[in-house]
């Protein structure tokens, strides 16, 4: 296919969008950068699409290209661009974030929350599983303040649909290994303020937490909270936590 490519491009042959597509997803399964990079740039600019420049970012991240990846992303979010970034570059891109391993440079954290939010900012937001999987990659590298960033950036643009339980408990976990027990607090006040309704997981997270750090008179109030709801099967299931950690 490449040397197709060569040869009708010293024909001066435009290649359509299809068949630019499908020579790039070739050259990202193998790998050739080099060679994706200067079929994108040859591109006549009315064949350049979301889904093109998106299996390019596929091949880039795929070969550890992260500082080329991060430019094709910036010229898919100019001003009126052409080809903007969709639903199917944010599944590339929060997947990416999301990886416990992956090749090449690792991401600064004003890069990660940058690129989440410029994302956001267009309307493309990470499901409910892709922002559980980068806040809990953020918290087990110590990373607290960048995973809070990156919930309450998703927050504050409205991705609510991808806020759940499962995402907060995520940040609330890591807020307990560091005890910050101040933020892990806020952020409950948030997800009643947002409707978010926490699971026995989230009230089992603090109170284990709020136990170990021996402050048992606000894990009986967590407890009491979880009680009066008449959730008693959650009681149970949190019971243990106080009874085991706490010197109750």
């Amino acid at each position: 296919m490449l040397h197709s490519y060569r040869k009708s491009n010293g024909d001066n042959i435009a290649l359509t969008s299809r068949s630019a597509f499908l020579l790039l997803k070739c050259l990202g399964e193998a790998q050739m950068v080099d060679d994706s990079l200067l079929l994108f740039k040859e591109l006549d600019p009315c064949s350049k699409s979301s889904g093109i420049c998106n299996e390019l970012l596929k091949g880039l991240f795929k070969s550890g290209c992260i500082d080329d990846a991060l430019q094709v992303i910036d010229e898919m979010l100019e001003r009126d661009s052409d080809f903007p970034p969709d639903d199917f570059t944010g599944e590339v891109v929060f997947g990416v974030l999301g990886k416990q391993e992956r090749h090449g440079r690792s991401f600064a954290d004003n890069e990660i929350v940058g690129l989440v939010t410029k994302l956001c900012e267009h309307g493309v937001f990470p499901d409910a599983f892709k922002l559980t999987q980068m806040i809990t990659k953020m918290c087990r590298h110590r990373k607290n303040g960048v995973a809070w960033d990156l919930l309450h950036v998703v927050m504050r643009l409205g991705g609510v649909v991808a806020v759940k339980a499962a995402s907060c408990n995520a940040l609330l976990t890591g807020l307990g290994r560091e005890r910050d027990i101040q933020r892990m607090n806020k952020l409950m006040a948030e997800m009643e303020e947002m409707g978010i309704k926490p699971s026995v997981v989230t009230f089992g997270i603090l109170v284990n937490h709020l136990c170990k750090a021996r402050r048992i008179d606000e894990a009986l109030e967590v407890f009491d909270k979880l009680s009066g709801k008449g959730e008693g099967n959650d009681r149970f299931d949190v019971e243990p936590d106080v009874t085991a950690v706490c010197p109750i």
